[in-house]
């Protein structure tokens, strides 16, 4: 069982089509229907091929099983982000930060729920908590510069909106927003 469970965590993390890794998940489960990992990492393989009904529907019954498991507790606070239930997925990154203070993926969930919450300074507060961990994050330092202009404290927000094109000089909105930011200073 643990190999069929390891077995569908490398192919959804090293192919294209994340659907390999579902039979793996879905067998640990069959023989073992506690395993609550496989729950929310089918859940998280369902949200990336946008069956988000479905993947609320596994990460439920993960989290059923263990209420405690972080990397459940963020993948269902994204999705609730991503359907728009900013308020409920503040609740779940939060929750997955009493267990883990240092977890910077719901660092980043919880400062971008509060951002479309309209509550800028606290998602500048879990960004730059989150840049304190893992400074290597061009999209955390993109929103950053986005909470950081609304709050009119232009020159923080082009530093971040600069390192963001220096992490990904792929993301045109980066360039787009330093661009603004410029012309407003």
């Amino acid at each position: 069982m643990p190999a069929n469970f390891g077995l569908g965590k490398i192919l959804h993390a090293l192919t294209e089509s994340v659907e390999a890794s579902i039979p793996y998940y879905e067998k640990v489960i069959s023989k073992d229907p506690n395993h609550y990992k496989a729950y929310c990492q089918l859940g998280i393989v369902y949200i990336e091929m946008n069956n988000l009904e479905k993947a609320a529907e596994l990460l439920r019954q993960g989290l059923s099983i263990n209420p405690k498991h972080v990397p459940g507790l963020v993948a269902m606070g994204n999705l609730l982000f991503e359907t728009g239930h900013s308020k409920h997925a503040i609740k779940y990154h939060e929750q997955a930060l009493k267990l883990n203070p240092k977890e910077v993926q719901a660092l980043k969930g919880l400062a971008n729920a509060l951002y479309d919450m309209n509550e800028p300074q606290k998602a500048v507060e879990n960004y730059k908590l989150a840049l304190s961990l893992d400074s290597k994050q061009s999209d955390v330092h993109y929103n950053l510069g986005n909470a950081l202009y609304l709050l009119g404290k232009i020159d923080e927000a082009v530093s971040h909106y600069k390192q963001a094109v220096e992490l990904n000089p792929s993301k045109s909105e980066s360039f787009y927003n330093l661009g603004n930011a410029y012309c407003v200073k």
